[in-house]
């Protein structure tokens, strides 16, 4: 009789069709029970490391945008377009260059780490330093730019375990989510 009460406080996952209890099943339970809790922190620390990846990045200004413009506000392409088109048009004698400083953001960790250009980005204006980078879009350039990041890290003493550059390419959260651990430990 009290066999039979103390299977009453278990859930009904770990008793068996035959009213025995069984062990792996209570345990699949607590798994099950376990990975909701997983999914709730991956997804905070997500949120929250998006948040100071990006607080940093909005202190850099990269990919500067060079627009020409005429005394008359119209935006031109090119400098020759510019020079020709203040010497045929009467009254203006000159072109005004204005820079549009073009901040960078990420809203999901996971993609936008994956070329490598935010990373880089990030670890320009939390070094000081600049770092070069590859501009094409393809695999290989992604590749080349997330290996840019991890070498200056390497560089920097900051140990990586078991983080390759397709890992970031390919936008694995678990190691996404460690790289960026330890960048904030290292730089704060």
């Amino acid at each position: 009789m009290a066999l039979q009460q103390c299977f009453r406080t278990y859930s009904t996952d770990s008793v068996g069709s035959d009213g025995v209890f069984t062990e792996d099943s209570y345990y699949q339970g607590i798994l099950k029970a376990t990975d909701g809790r997983k999914d709730e922190r991956d997804r905070v620390q997500k949120k929250t490391f998006t948040k100071w990846v990006n607080k940093h990045l909005m202190k850099v200004m990269t990919d500067t945008s060079l627009t020409l413009y005429s005394l008359r506000g119209t935006p031109l392409k090119e400098l020759g377009v510019c020079l020709w088109w203040a010497y045929r048009s009467p009254g203006v004698h000159s072109c005004t260059l204005r820079y549009t400083p073009a901040q960078r953001h990420i809203t999901d960790l996971y993609e936008d780490l994956r070329d490598g250009h935010n990373l880089i980005s990030l670890l320009e204006v939390l070094s000081g330093e600049t770092l070069p980078r590859e501009k094409g879009r393809m695999r290989f350039h992604k590749l080349q730019n997330v290996q840019i990041a991890l070498d200056f890290l390497k560089h920097r003493q900051v140990k990586l375990v078991n983080i390759r550059n397709d890992d970031i390419a390919d936008g694995n959260p678990k190691l996404t989510l460690g790289l960026i651990w330890t960048i904030i430990l290292h730089f704060q």
